[in-house]
């Protein structure tokens, strides 16, 4: 597969007049006021006839022309199986929907459709919706559901296997439009749904009674299970622990257990039933979730691939545990801050091998000696297993001066990493660092307030965005360096 990194819409449109037979084109850090009047337009005939994948950003504030946009990508890609839209704008939003004639629109055989629209609220996905007749996977991200999203869903997309809805913001001045939503869920797609994912940046109002319909009416055929934010109740777990599917692979219940302590019993079962098919298990952010929890993952989960317990109250000896069974197949690690102050990296030495991607954040206060401690054995483990390292993230730690030496030591293989603001934070940390990792390509700065890393310049960021690759044909994703507003 041939990669090129793309700096401007011109390269667009003569890439696709150059290889007249792209499968697959992605975009996801270009903002493009649109592409119907870009490389679509630029593309004569059928010369995108065979495009089966497309990603792309759209920068644009009218609803109306974001549906022009994909009627268009319709039309000139007949072929077309998977589409992914990410409708982020910095502008004001208009949703005018009646702008927009339906005439010409065709419908399309695509499998697989993405659309994030945290400004816009689902008519603008519904209106898509009509003309996907054979969609089986839908992934949503939207600010609110309308009322009438899952009946045009029933009517338009009768072959939906895989569900994905992720509501950035809460309907607080319509306590009931989730709920309904997501009542409407349980009974739709009975037995079909392999995939289902209810995510919640805030807490819904949900009655315990509807999260328990959907569970009972989904869980014995779903592969993967995505709860994240979605308050369980013992009953709820309960009946999950009656009904889950033997074939789960995913599961991920984040913020869901929050609040009480879960019941070990139902645990117990649910692991007993899909342990040794389990391969990634989020436990983020549930303080209840201790050493007792570890303790049944570490019984019952062997082979998992992705581990996250940020925000969790398991100690050291319960990651021991854990990572004595499953750290030779781990390849995604998030433990909790407060194990990595009681020296995990020792463990994660010792069990985890061939990790690509750890996030070891830090929390809590430690004398400077601990710290250099801490470091040392974070040292270790780049030095005997960070050859297979791609992605790190250590935030709040508060050596950077000694954490960035060793980085950019033994980061051969480092692709991305995440790092607090610091005022040890300098342009000759960051070059060193991009010395060392070679295959450094993003670098996320996550800043507090007040911002703390006065000691970078212009001149550092101009540097590492502009970086010279000799291997064009390797780059998959933009260089660039970026700062995250941390809230």
């Amino acid at each position: 597969m041939y990669k090129h990194r793309i700096n401007c819409v011109a390269e667009i449109c003569g890439l696709v007049s150059a290889f007249p037979n792209l499968e697959h084109i992605s975009l996801p850090y270009m903002r493009l006021p649109s592409i119907s009047t870009t490389f679509l337009r630029q593309s004569p005939g059928n010369m995108l006839s065979g495009l089966k994948k497309l990603h792309y950003r759209l920068n644009q504030p009218l609803a109306s022309m974001v549906l022009h946009d994909v009627s268009c990508a319709f039309t000139k890609c007949p072929s077309l199986d998977e589409l992914s839209l990410d409708l982020y704008t910095d502008l004001f939003i208009v949703e005018d929907l009646y702008v927009h004639k339906a005439e010409d629109w065709q419908s399309s055989a695509i499998r697989s459709l993405t659309i994030k629209c945290v400004y816009f609220s689902s008519h603008i996905v519904e209106a898509i919706l009509a003309y996907t007749p054979k969609l089986e996977c839908l992934n949503l991200t939207l600010a609110k559901v309308t009322p009438t999203l899952m009946q045009r869903l029933l009517e338009s997309c009768p072959r939906l296997t895989s569900l994905s809805i992720e509501l950035a913001y809460s309907d607080n001045h319509r306590p009931f439009a989730i709920e309904g939503f997501c009542r409407n869920i349980a009974t739709a797609y009975q037995g079909q749904l392999r995939q289902l994912r209810l995510i919640f940046h805030q807490k819904p109002i949900i009655s315990s009674i509807i999260t328990t319909q959907v569970l009972h009416h989904h869980g014995a055929h779903l592969t993967t299970l995505d709860l994240t934010g979605l308050p369980l109740t013992n009953d709820s777990l309960a009946r999950l622990a009656q009904c889950v599917s033997p074939q789960l692979a995913h599961l991920n219940l984040s913020r869901s257990l929050e609040g009480h302590t879960p019941p070990l019993h139902a645990l117990s079962t649910i692991f007993s039933i899909c342990g040794s098919k389990l391969r990634s298990l989020h436990l983020d952010c549930n303080s209840m979730v201790n050493d007792s929890v570890a303790a049944l993952v570490a019984r019952y989960c062997r082979g998992l691939k992705t581990l996250t317990l940020r925000k969790t109250n398991v100690s050291r000896m319960g990651m021991h545990k854990i990572l004595q069974v499953n750290g030779y197949s781990l390849r995604t690690l998030h433990p909790p801050q407060a194990s990595v102050l009681e020296g995990i990296f020792k463990d994660i030495t010792n069990f985890c091998p061939f990790l690509t991607e750890l996030e070891a954040g830090w929390s809590g206060i430690v004398e400077k000696r601990q710290q250099i401690i801490i470091v040392r054995q974070f040292g270790d483990f780049m030095r005997l297993c960070g050859n297979n390292l791609e992605t790190l993230v250590v935030d709040g730690w508060p050596s950077i001066r000694l954490l960035l030496s060793v980085v950019a030591t033994y980061g051969r293989e480092l692709r991305q990493i995440t790092l607090n603001d610091d005022e040890e934070l300098s342009d000759q940390f960051l070059r060193d660092v991009l010395g060392g990792c070679k295959k450094l390509h993003r670098v996320y700065i996550l800043l507090s307030f007040p911002f703390k890393a006065e000691g970078l310049s212009d001149d550092a960021l101009v540097e590492t965005a502009g970086r010279n690759y000799e291997q064009a044909s390797e780059i998959e994703r933009p260089r660039t360096y970026t700062f995250d507003m941390r809230c």
